[in-house]
């Protein structure tokens, strides 16, 4: 069996689109993104969610196939940019002030101006584009997290161990001094603010090596901001933990590895992608998922967070030490859901974010719900391990989450659970689609000639220890 196209996939999905229909069926959306093909997956998830057809406005066409007009309207603005960040700042520059054209197909498009925008960049602002209101961006306060210099204040505010750090002026002798006082043998890594806008990539980042006075980074720092964060240089596997923030609880996703290559000279780190194929220790893992937890936990309080998120940072002999976080969908989402063909999760994330009321216990589904009742577990809480019913057992991509309740509209149907070892991530959320028992499950195959096995059920409370 395909685990792409199995059943309990088909079910999961329909369970989505139904969840997610009246958010935006008979909308109108204008969407816009860096690349043309980045924006067909999105214009076929509206489709199919009952929206009208879309109006894209991408920054450069792209590599690949871009959506045809019988799936949406698109303008492709011919920019450029030597990497992701100017290419960012040049979009958005360029929807402040669309090209009369442009416009022109806008309103031809939505004469009755009842569109709704979505920004689909990892570093969307909120702006309205073509007068039209922009939908499920983050406030302000939630994208202000995501600055170098800011975020340690709300680690130490979630209660999260960290590496000691300063922030400090641009300026060449504070930032010496600063690298002095943190080196613990191999460098320092000097993060700038946000002053030109949010860094990503790793483009804001130097590392200054031992033996360099830092000299050629305070040049190029300087130029970009007025403050700069320095760390020592950690030792270890750069990881990524991710997780969604509900109401009234959160889901939080097995770890994935930061592809971040480390080239001889200069000080420059190349990030190039994220890998599912990382399976840390059980403890790390465990570990791992209870930081996030505790971090989904903090944003809910402190900023009233909604949404996906991810932190960034190294897995250290010492234990997960976080550099950076996310409040927004990041990188490896799409990698986790890779086995889920159809799976609305953009549209999701959007419709969370958005603080649409969405009623998780309405459904066609004949698969029961369990027990009456929803509890979330603790922050600082241990792994839970599963319930001895099998029908408890559900889980999302390659998070294992736990529903214990018919939640009321708006809420969210899950709590947080042990997540096993690295599983096909069809497999793992096929079974989102209902209660189902584990022995109907069907045998799932693994990526990349990588086999997995199905846990017994007698194996099912020890699944973190193989």
């Amino acid at each position: 069996m395909n685990d792409t196209t199995s059943p309990l996939v088909e079910e999961a999905n329909a369970y989505y689109r139904e969840l997610l229909r009246p958010a935006f069926e008979g909308g109108k959306f204008l969407v816009a993104g860096p690349v043309a093909v980045g924006l067909g997956g999105l214009a076929r998830q509206l489709v199919a969610l009952g929206a009208d057809r879309p109006f894209l406005i991408a920054g450069n066409a792209g590599t690949g196939a871009v959506p045809g007009p019988d799936e949406a309207e698109l303008r492709v603005l011919g920019l450029r940019g030597g990497d992701i960040l100017i290419e960012h700042r040049n979009l958005h520059r360029a929807l402040e002030n669309l090209p009369a054209d442009v416009q022109a197909a806008v309103e031809a498009w939505d004469p009755a101006g009842a569109a709704r925008f979505l920004f689909a960049d990892p570093l969307a602002s909120h702006l309205p584009v073509a007068g039209r209101k922009p939908y499920g961006v983050r406030p302000a306060a939630w994208a202000r997290l995501e600055d170098k210099v800011q975020v340690d204040a709300f680690w130490d505010v979630a209660g999260v161990a960290r590496a000691p750090s300063r922030v400090v002026p641009a300026d060449h002798a504070a930032l010496k001094a600063s690298a002095r006082a943190l080196d613990r043998g191999s460098g320092t890594v000097w993060a700038a603010d946000a002053r030109e806008g949010l860094n990503g990539g790793g483009l804001g980042l130097r590392w200054v090596r031992p033996g360099d006075d830092g000299r050629a980074s305070y040049a190029s720092l300087s130029r970009i901001a007025d403050r700069v964060r320095v760390m020592p240089f950690l030792e270890g596997v750069p990881a990524s933990i991710h997780g969604v923030v509900f109401a009234d609880t959160v889901a939080v996703f097995r770890p994935v590895e930061m592809v971040v290559l480390r080239p001889l000279t200069g000080d420059r780190l190349l990030y190039a992608g994220c890998a599912t194929a990382f399976d840390p220790s059980a403890a790390d893992r465990t570990a791992m998922r209870d930081f996030a937890h505790r971090v989904g936990a903090a944003l809910r309080q402190a900023v009233g967070y909604r949404g996906p998120f991810g932190v960034d940072g190294i897995l250290t002999e010492d234990g997960f030490r976080p550099t950076e976080l996310n409040p927004r969908a990041g990188a490896a989402f799409p990698r986790l859901a890779a086995g889920l063909a159809g799976l609305p999760l953009t549209a999701l994330f959007l419709a969370i974010v958005a603080g649409e009321a969405l009623d998780y216990a309405r459904s066609s589904w004949n698969a029961p719900w369990s027990s009456p009742r929803i509890r979330t577990a603790p922050a600082a809480a241990g792994p839970l391990r599963p319930r001895s019913s099998p029908r408890a057992i559900r889980s999302t991509s390659c998070a294992t989450v736990t529903s214990t309740a018919r939640p009321a509209p708006g809420k969210s149907p899950m709590r947080r659970s042990s997540s096993g070892p690295a599983r096909s991530a069809a497999s793992c959320a096929s079974r989102c689609a209902g209660s189902v028992p584990w022995r109907d499950l069907p045998r799932p195959r693994g990526r990349a000639g990588v086999s997995f096995r199905r846990p017994a059920p007698r194996e099912r409370l020890r699944r973190d220890d193989r």
